[in-house]
C-alpha cells in the first residue's frame, strides 16, 4: 500500500463519500472500536484505473492499488477488503452510492485482474450483457447475479458486477447446451454455470463459446496426430477430449484407447537425457497409475508441444501405498531442420545458463543463442531441469501409521479416490496457471514480489493451487542421475518421517 498518488495530475474516475475503519484484524459487521486500534473515519474514496485513493481529516492520504487488495466482498451494504500485508478496511456508510460504488470498484479491479492473469490471451468474444448462476458439486447456488461476459481462446470470463471474475477453462469443461435462451455449461466436477439475459445476444455467444471450444479439441488432435501419426482416426477423437488443452489422464485410461499412442509419446522422449530419469521414475512407479499430458500451443515463435507425467511413488515404509507423487515435464521443438530438441523451463537456471525468458500469451518460451547443438544426440541442452514433488496425504496419519507398525494397504487411505481426486486437482490448477511451475514452487517471500502480482492472484482465486503448494514438497535438479536418485531417496523418506506438513524439503537438509 503506497501512502501517495501513483496518478498525480490525473482526475479520478469516481469519488464517493463515506466512512470507513481500518484494522490489523479481520473487522467484523459491528464497529471496533479497541485501544485505538481501529477507528471510524469519516471521508472520501476516489476510483482511479488502477488505485483508490483514500482521504478523511487528520488522516494521512492512504492510496491503494488494486493489486495489493487479496479479497474484496459486499455485504449488507458494506466493503470488506483484505489488504497484503494484514491490513484490513471496511467501507460503510455509502447510501443510496452503494451499487454504482460497488458496480465501478469491481470493474475497475476486475480489469485488472483480468490483465495479469490473462495477459496478452486472444479475446475472441469481448463483453456481452447477461446474468451468471454458478452451482456447485452439490447444486448449491454459490453465486448468481448480472455480469458481462467475455471469451477467450481457452475458457469463458464472467465479470459480475459486484464481485471478483470467475473463469471457466474449455480444458475443464465436460458439456456445453443451450435451450430456453439459457447457455449451460457444465464442469466435469460437477459444477455448472448457467449464462441467460443474454437477449439478442445468446446465438451468437452460444456460437462463439461452442467454436471456442472445439477450437481446443481439434488443437489436441492435431497434436495427437502430430506425436502418434498412424493412429486410428476413432481412437484420435476419443483421446482429443480425454487429454483436451493439456489434461493429463491415467495411462490405463489411455491405453484402453491407443497403446500405440503411449508408446509414441515414450519414443519422443528416448535417446534423450529426460529418458533416464522418466524411465527410473515409470520403473519405481505403477504404470496404470501414471499419467501421462501433452499440449499444442505453449508457445509463439516456435512450433512445439509440451509433455508432462505425473507418477506415483512409493516409500520404504508404506509398502503398496503412494506417499509421494513426482511431476516431470519437457518442451518438443520441432526445429526448421525437421529435427526435434527437449528442452526445460526452470526461470532461474534459463537465467544462471545465460538463456532469456520470454512472457507470452501462453507460456514461457526458452530460445537457445549461446549453446551448439549435438547433431548426433538431440537431447536436453539447457539447465533447470527438475522433478517436482508432492506429498499425497496427510504426513501425521502417515507418520503415525508407519510407527505403529500396522500394514498400509491402499484399502486403508482409500488410493484410487485420493489419487483421482489429486490428478482433478493438478489438472485443474495447471490448466488455470498454464502449466507455469513458478507459483507452485516460489515462497510467500517470492510471491510478494511485485513482479509475481499475477502469481498471487492465481493463489487468492484458485483454491487447487493453493492446496498444491501446500502438498508441495521440493524440487529436485537433473544435475546428473546417480544425485537426482539419492536426492529422490531422500525426499521419500522426507515425506515418511516428518509429521508437519508445511515442512518443505531442501537438498542436503531438511527445513
Amino acid at each position: 500500500m503506497n501512502d501517495n498518488n501513483t496518478e498525480t495530475g490525473k482526475e479520478a474516475l469516481f469519488k464517493y463519500p463515506l466512512s470507513f475503519s481500518i484494522s490489523q484484524g479481520l473487522l467484523n459487521e459491528n464497529e471496533i472500536k479497541k485501544d485505538g486500534v481501529t477507528l471510524k473515519h469519516e471521508g472520501r474514496v476516489e476510483l482511479y484505473k488502477e488505485h483508490m485513493i483514500i482521504t478523511a481529516p487528520g488522516l494521512k492520504t492512504l492510496s491503494i492499488p488494486y493489486r495489493d487488495i487479496d479479497k474484496a466482498e459486499g455485504r449488507e451494504y458494506k466493503m470488506y477488503l483484505d489488504i497484503s500485508g494484514g491490513q484490513h478496511y471496511k467501507f460503510f456508510e455509502l447510501g443510496y452510492e452503494y451499487e454504482n460504488f460497488m458496480k465501478n470498484f469491481f470493474f475497475l479491479r476486475n480489469e485488472i485482474i483480468i490483465k495479469d492473469l490473462l495477459m496478452k490471451e486472444k479475446i475472441l468474444r469481448p463483453y456481452v450483457e447477461g446474468e451468471f448462476e454458478e452451482k456447485d458439486t452439490s447444486g448449491k447456488t454459490v453465486g448468481k447475479e448480472s455480469c458481462l461476459i467475455r471469451v477467450y481462446e481457452t475458457g469463458v470470463v464472467v465479470v459480475p458486477v459486484s464481485s471478483q471474475i470467475r473463469r471457466y477453462p474449455f480444458g475443464l469443461i465436460d458439456k456445453i447446451s443451450s435451450g430456453d435462451y439459457k447457455i449451460v455449461i457444465r464442469m466435469e466436477d460437477g459444477s455448472t454455470l448457467t449464462l441467460s439475459m443474454l437477449g439478442y445476444e445468446f446465438e451468437s455467444l452460444t456460437r462463439d463459446i461452442t467454436k471456442a471450444n472445439d477450437a481446443l479439441i481439434e488443437k489436441t488432435r492435431q497434436l495427437i496426430k502430430e506425436i502418434s501419426p498412424d493412429e486410428n482416426p476413432e481412437n484420435i477423437l476419443k483421446l482429443s477430449y480425454m487429454l483436451k488443452d493439456g489434461r493429463a489422464a491415467r495411462n490405463e485410461k489411455i491405453s484402453s484407447i491407443s497403446r500405440q499412442f503411449l508408446k509414441e509419446v515414450e519414443n519422443k522422449l528416448k535417446g534423450r537425457q529426460v529418458w533416464d530419469y522418466y524411465n527410473y521414475l515409470y520403473t519405481i512407479s505403477d504404470p496404470e497409475k501414471i499419467c501421462t499430458g501433452i499440449k499444442k500451443g505453449l508457445f509463439q515463435d516456435t512450433t512445439g508441444y509440451y509433455l508432462w507425467f505425473l507418477f506415483p511413488l512409493y516409500g520404504s515404509k508404506t509398502g503398496s501405498f503412494p506417499s509421494t507423487v513426482a511431476l516431470e515435464a519437457m518442451t518438443i521443438v520441432m526445429e526448421d531442420k525437421g529435427k526435434e530438441q527437449t528442452m526445460a523451463d526452470s526461470k532461474e537456471s534459463q537465467a544462471a545458463d545465460g538463456q532469456f525468458l520470454q512472457e507470452g500469451n501462453e507460456a514461457e518460451v526458452l530460445k537457445h543463442d549461446d549453446e551448439e547443438e549435438d547433431k548426433d544426440n538431440l537431447s536436453f541442452q539447457t539447465g533447470g531441469k527438475a522433478t517436482y514433488v508432492f506429498r499425497m496425504t496427510d504426513r501425521d496419519n502417515l507418520v503415525n501409521t508407519c510407527k505403529s507398525g500396522k500394514r498400509i494397504s491402499p484399502a486403508s487411505f482409500d488410493i484410487s479416490g485420493n489419487y483421482d481426486d489429486f490428478i482433478r486437482k493438478v489438472n485443474k490448477c495447471m490448466i488455470a496457471i498454464n502449466f507455469r511451475r513458478e507459483p507452485v514452487y516460489m515462497t510467500d517471500d517470492q510471491l510478494s514480489l511485485d513482479s509475481n502480482i499475477s502469481y498471487r492472484y492465481a493463489v487468492n482465486m484458485i483454491p487447487e493451487l493453493s492446496w498444491l503448494r501446500d502438498v508441495f514438497t521440493g524440487r529436485i535438479i537433473h544435475k546428473d542421475k546417480k544425485t537426482w536418485q539419492k536426492d529422490l531417496k531422500e525426499i521419500l523418506e522426507f515425506n515418511s518421517n516428518n509429521l508437519d506438513n508445511f515442512l518443505k524439503w531442501q537438498k542436503n537438509r531438511f527445513n
